[in-house]
This record gives C-alpha cells, structure tokens and sequence, in this order.
C-alpha cells in the first residue's frame, strides 16, 4: 500500500488581526501508519492525536488571563474544519499516513 501525506495548512490569522500579531507558523505531523483505523480503537486514538496536534498548532492559553485567546479560538475553528476533512479522507483510505497540521498564529 502507498503510503500518503495529507497536509493541512491553518491559518490563526484573520483578516481583522492586526499585522503585528502575526506570527510564524507551526507545524505538527501526525502520524498514524501504526493504527488500525478500520477499528474504533484505531480511530480513538487517531482522534486523540489530532486533539493534542491542534493544541499545539492553535494554543489558546494566555498566560494571566482566564479567558482563552481570540486569536487561538480563531486558529481552533478553521484548523477543526480542515481536521474534519483529513481524518475523513485518512479513514477513508484505511491505510498509513501522515496528517500535517500547521499555523500561522
């Protein structure tokens, strides 16, 4: 089976973010090649992989605040979309591969 590279490209960015509060992207590679996706197990961890991928391309922590960053929520909800289509399309194969997950923040 060939293996395949499903790339993501999230952008925490807006339109509305001034261009000082960008930065530079992150990128995050999550693997499942090891996972048997055609069993619920398989795919609970797949998911927990691309929960902690997302954490770490869209953080939303700031630090001495309590509420989370406009910015990080931004990132989260069109980096989620992207998510949803990749893990359909990495179900969908059944096979070994890669999902990359980056940011601009």
């Amino acid at each position: 089976m060939i293996k395949s590279l499903i790339a993501l490209s999230l952008l925490a960015a807006s339109a509305a973010a001034p261009a000082s509060a960008q930065q530079a992207g992150a990128s995050v590679h999550v693997r499942y090649a090891d996972l048997d996706l055609s069993t619920d197990a398989g795919r609970q961890t797949l998911d927990r992989r691309l929960a902690a991928a997302l954490d770490t391309v869209c953080p939303t922590a700031r630090p001495g605040f309590v509420t989370p960053s406009p910015q990080g929520l931004r990132c989260r909800a069109s980096a989620e979309k992207q998510i949803t289509v990749a893990r359909e399309q990495a179900l969908a194969q059944h096979g070994s591969a890669v999902v990359r997950i980056s940011a601009v923040r």
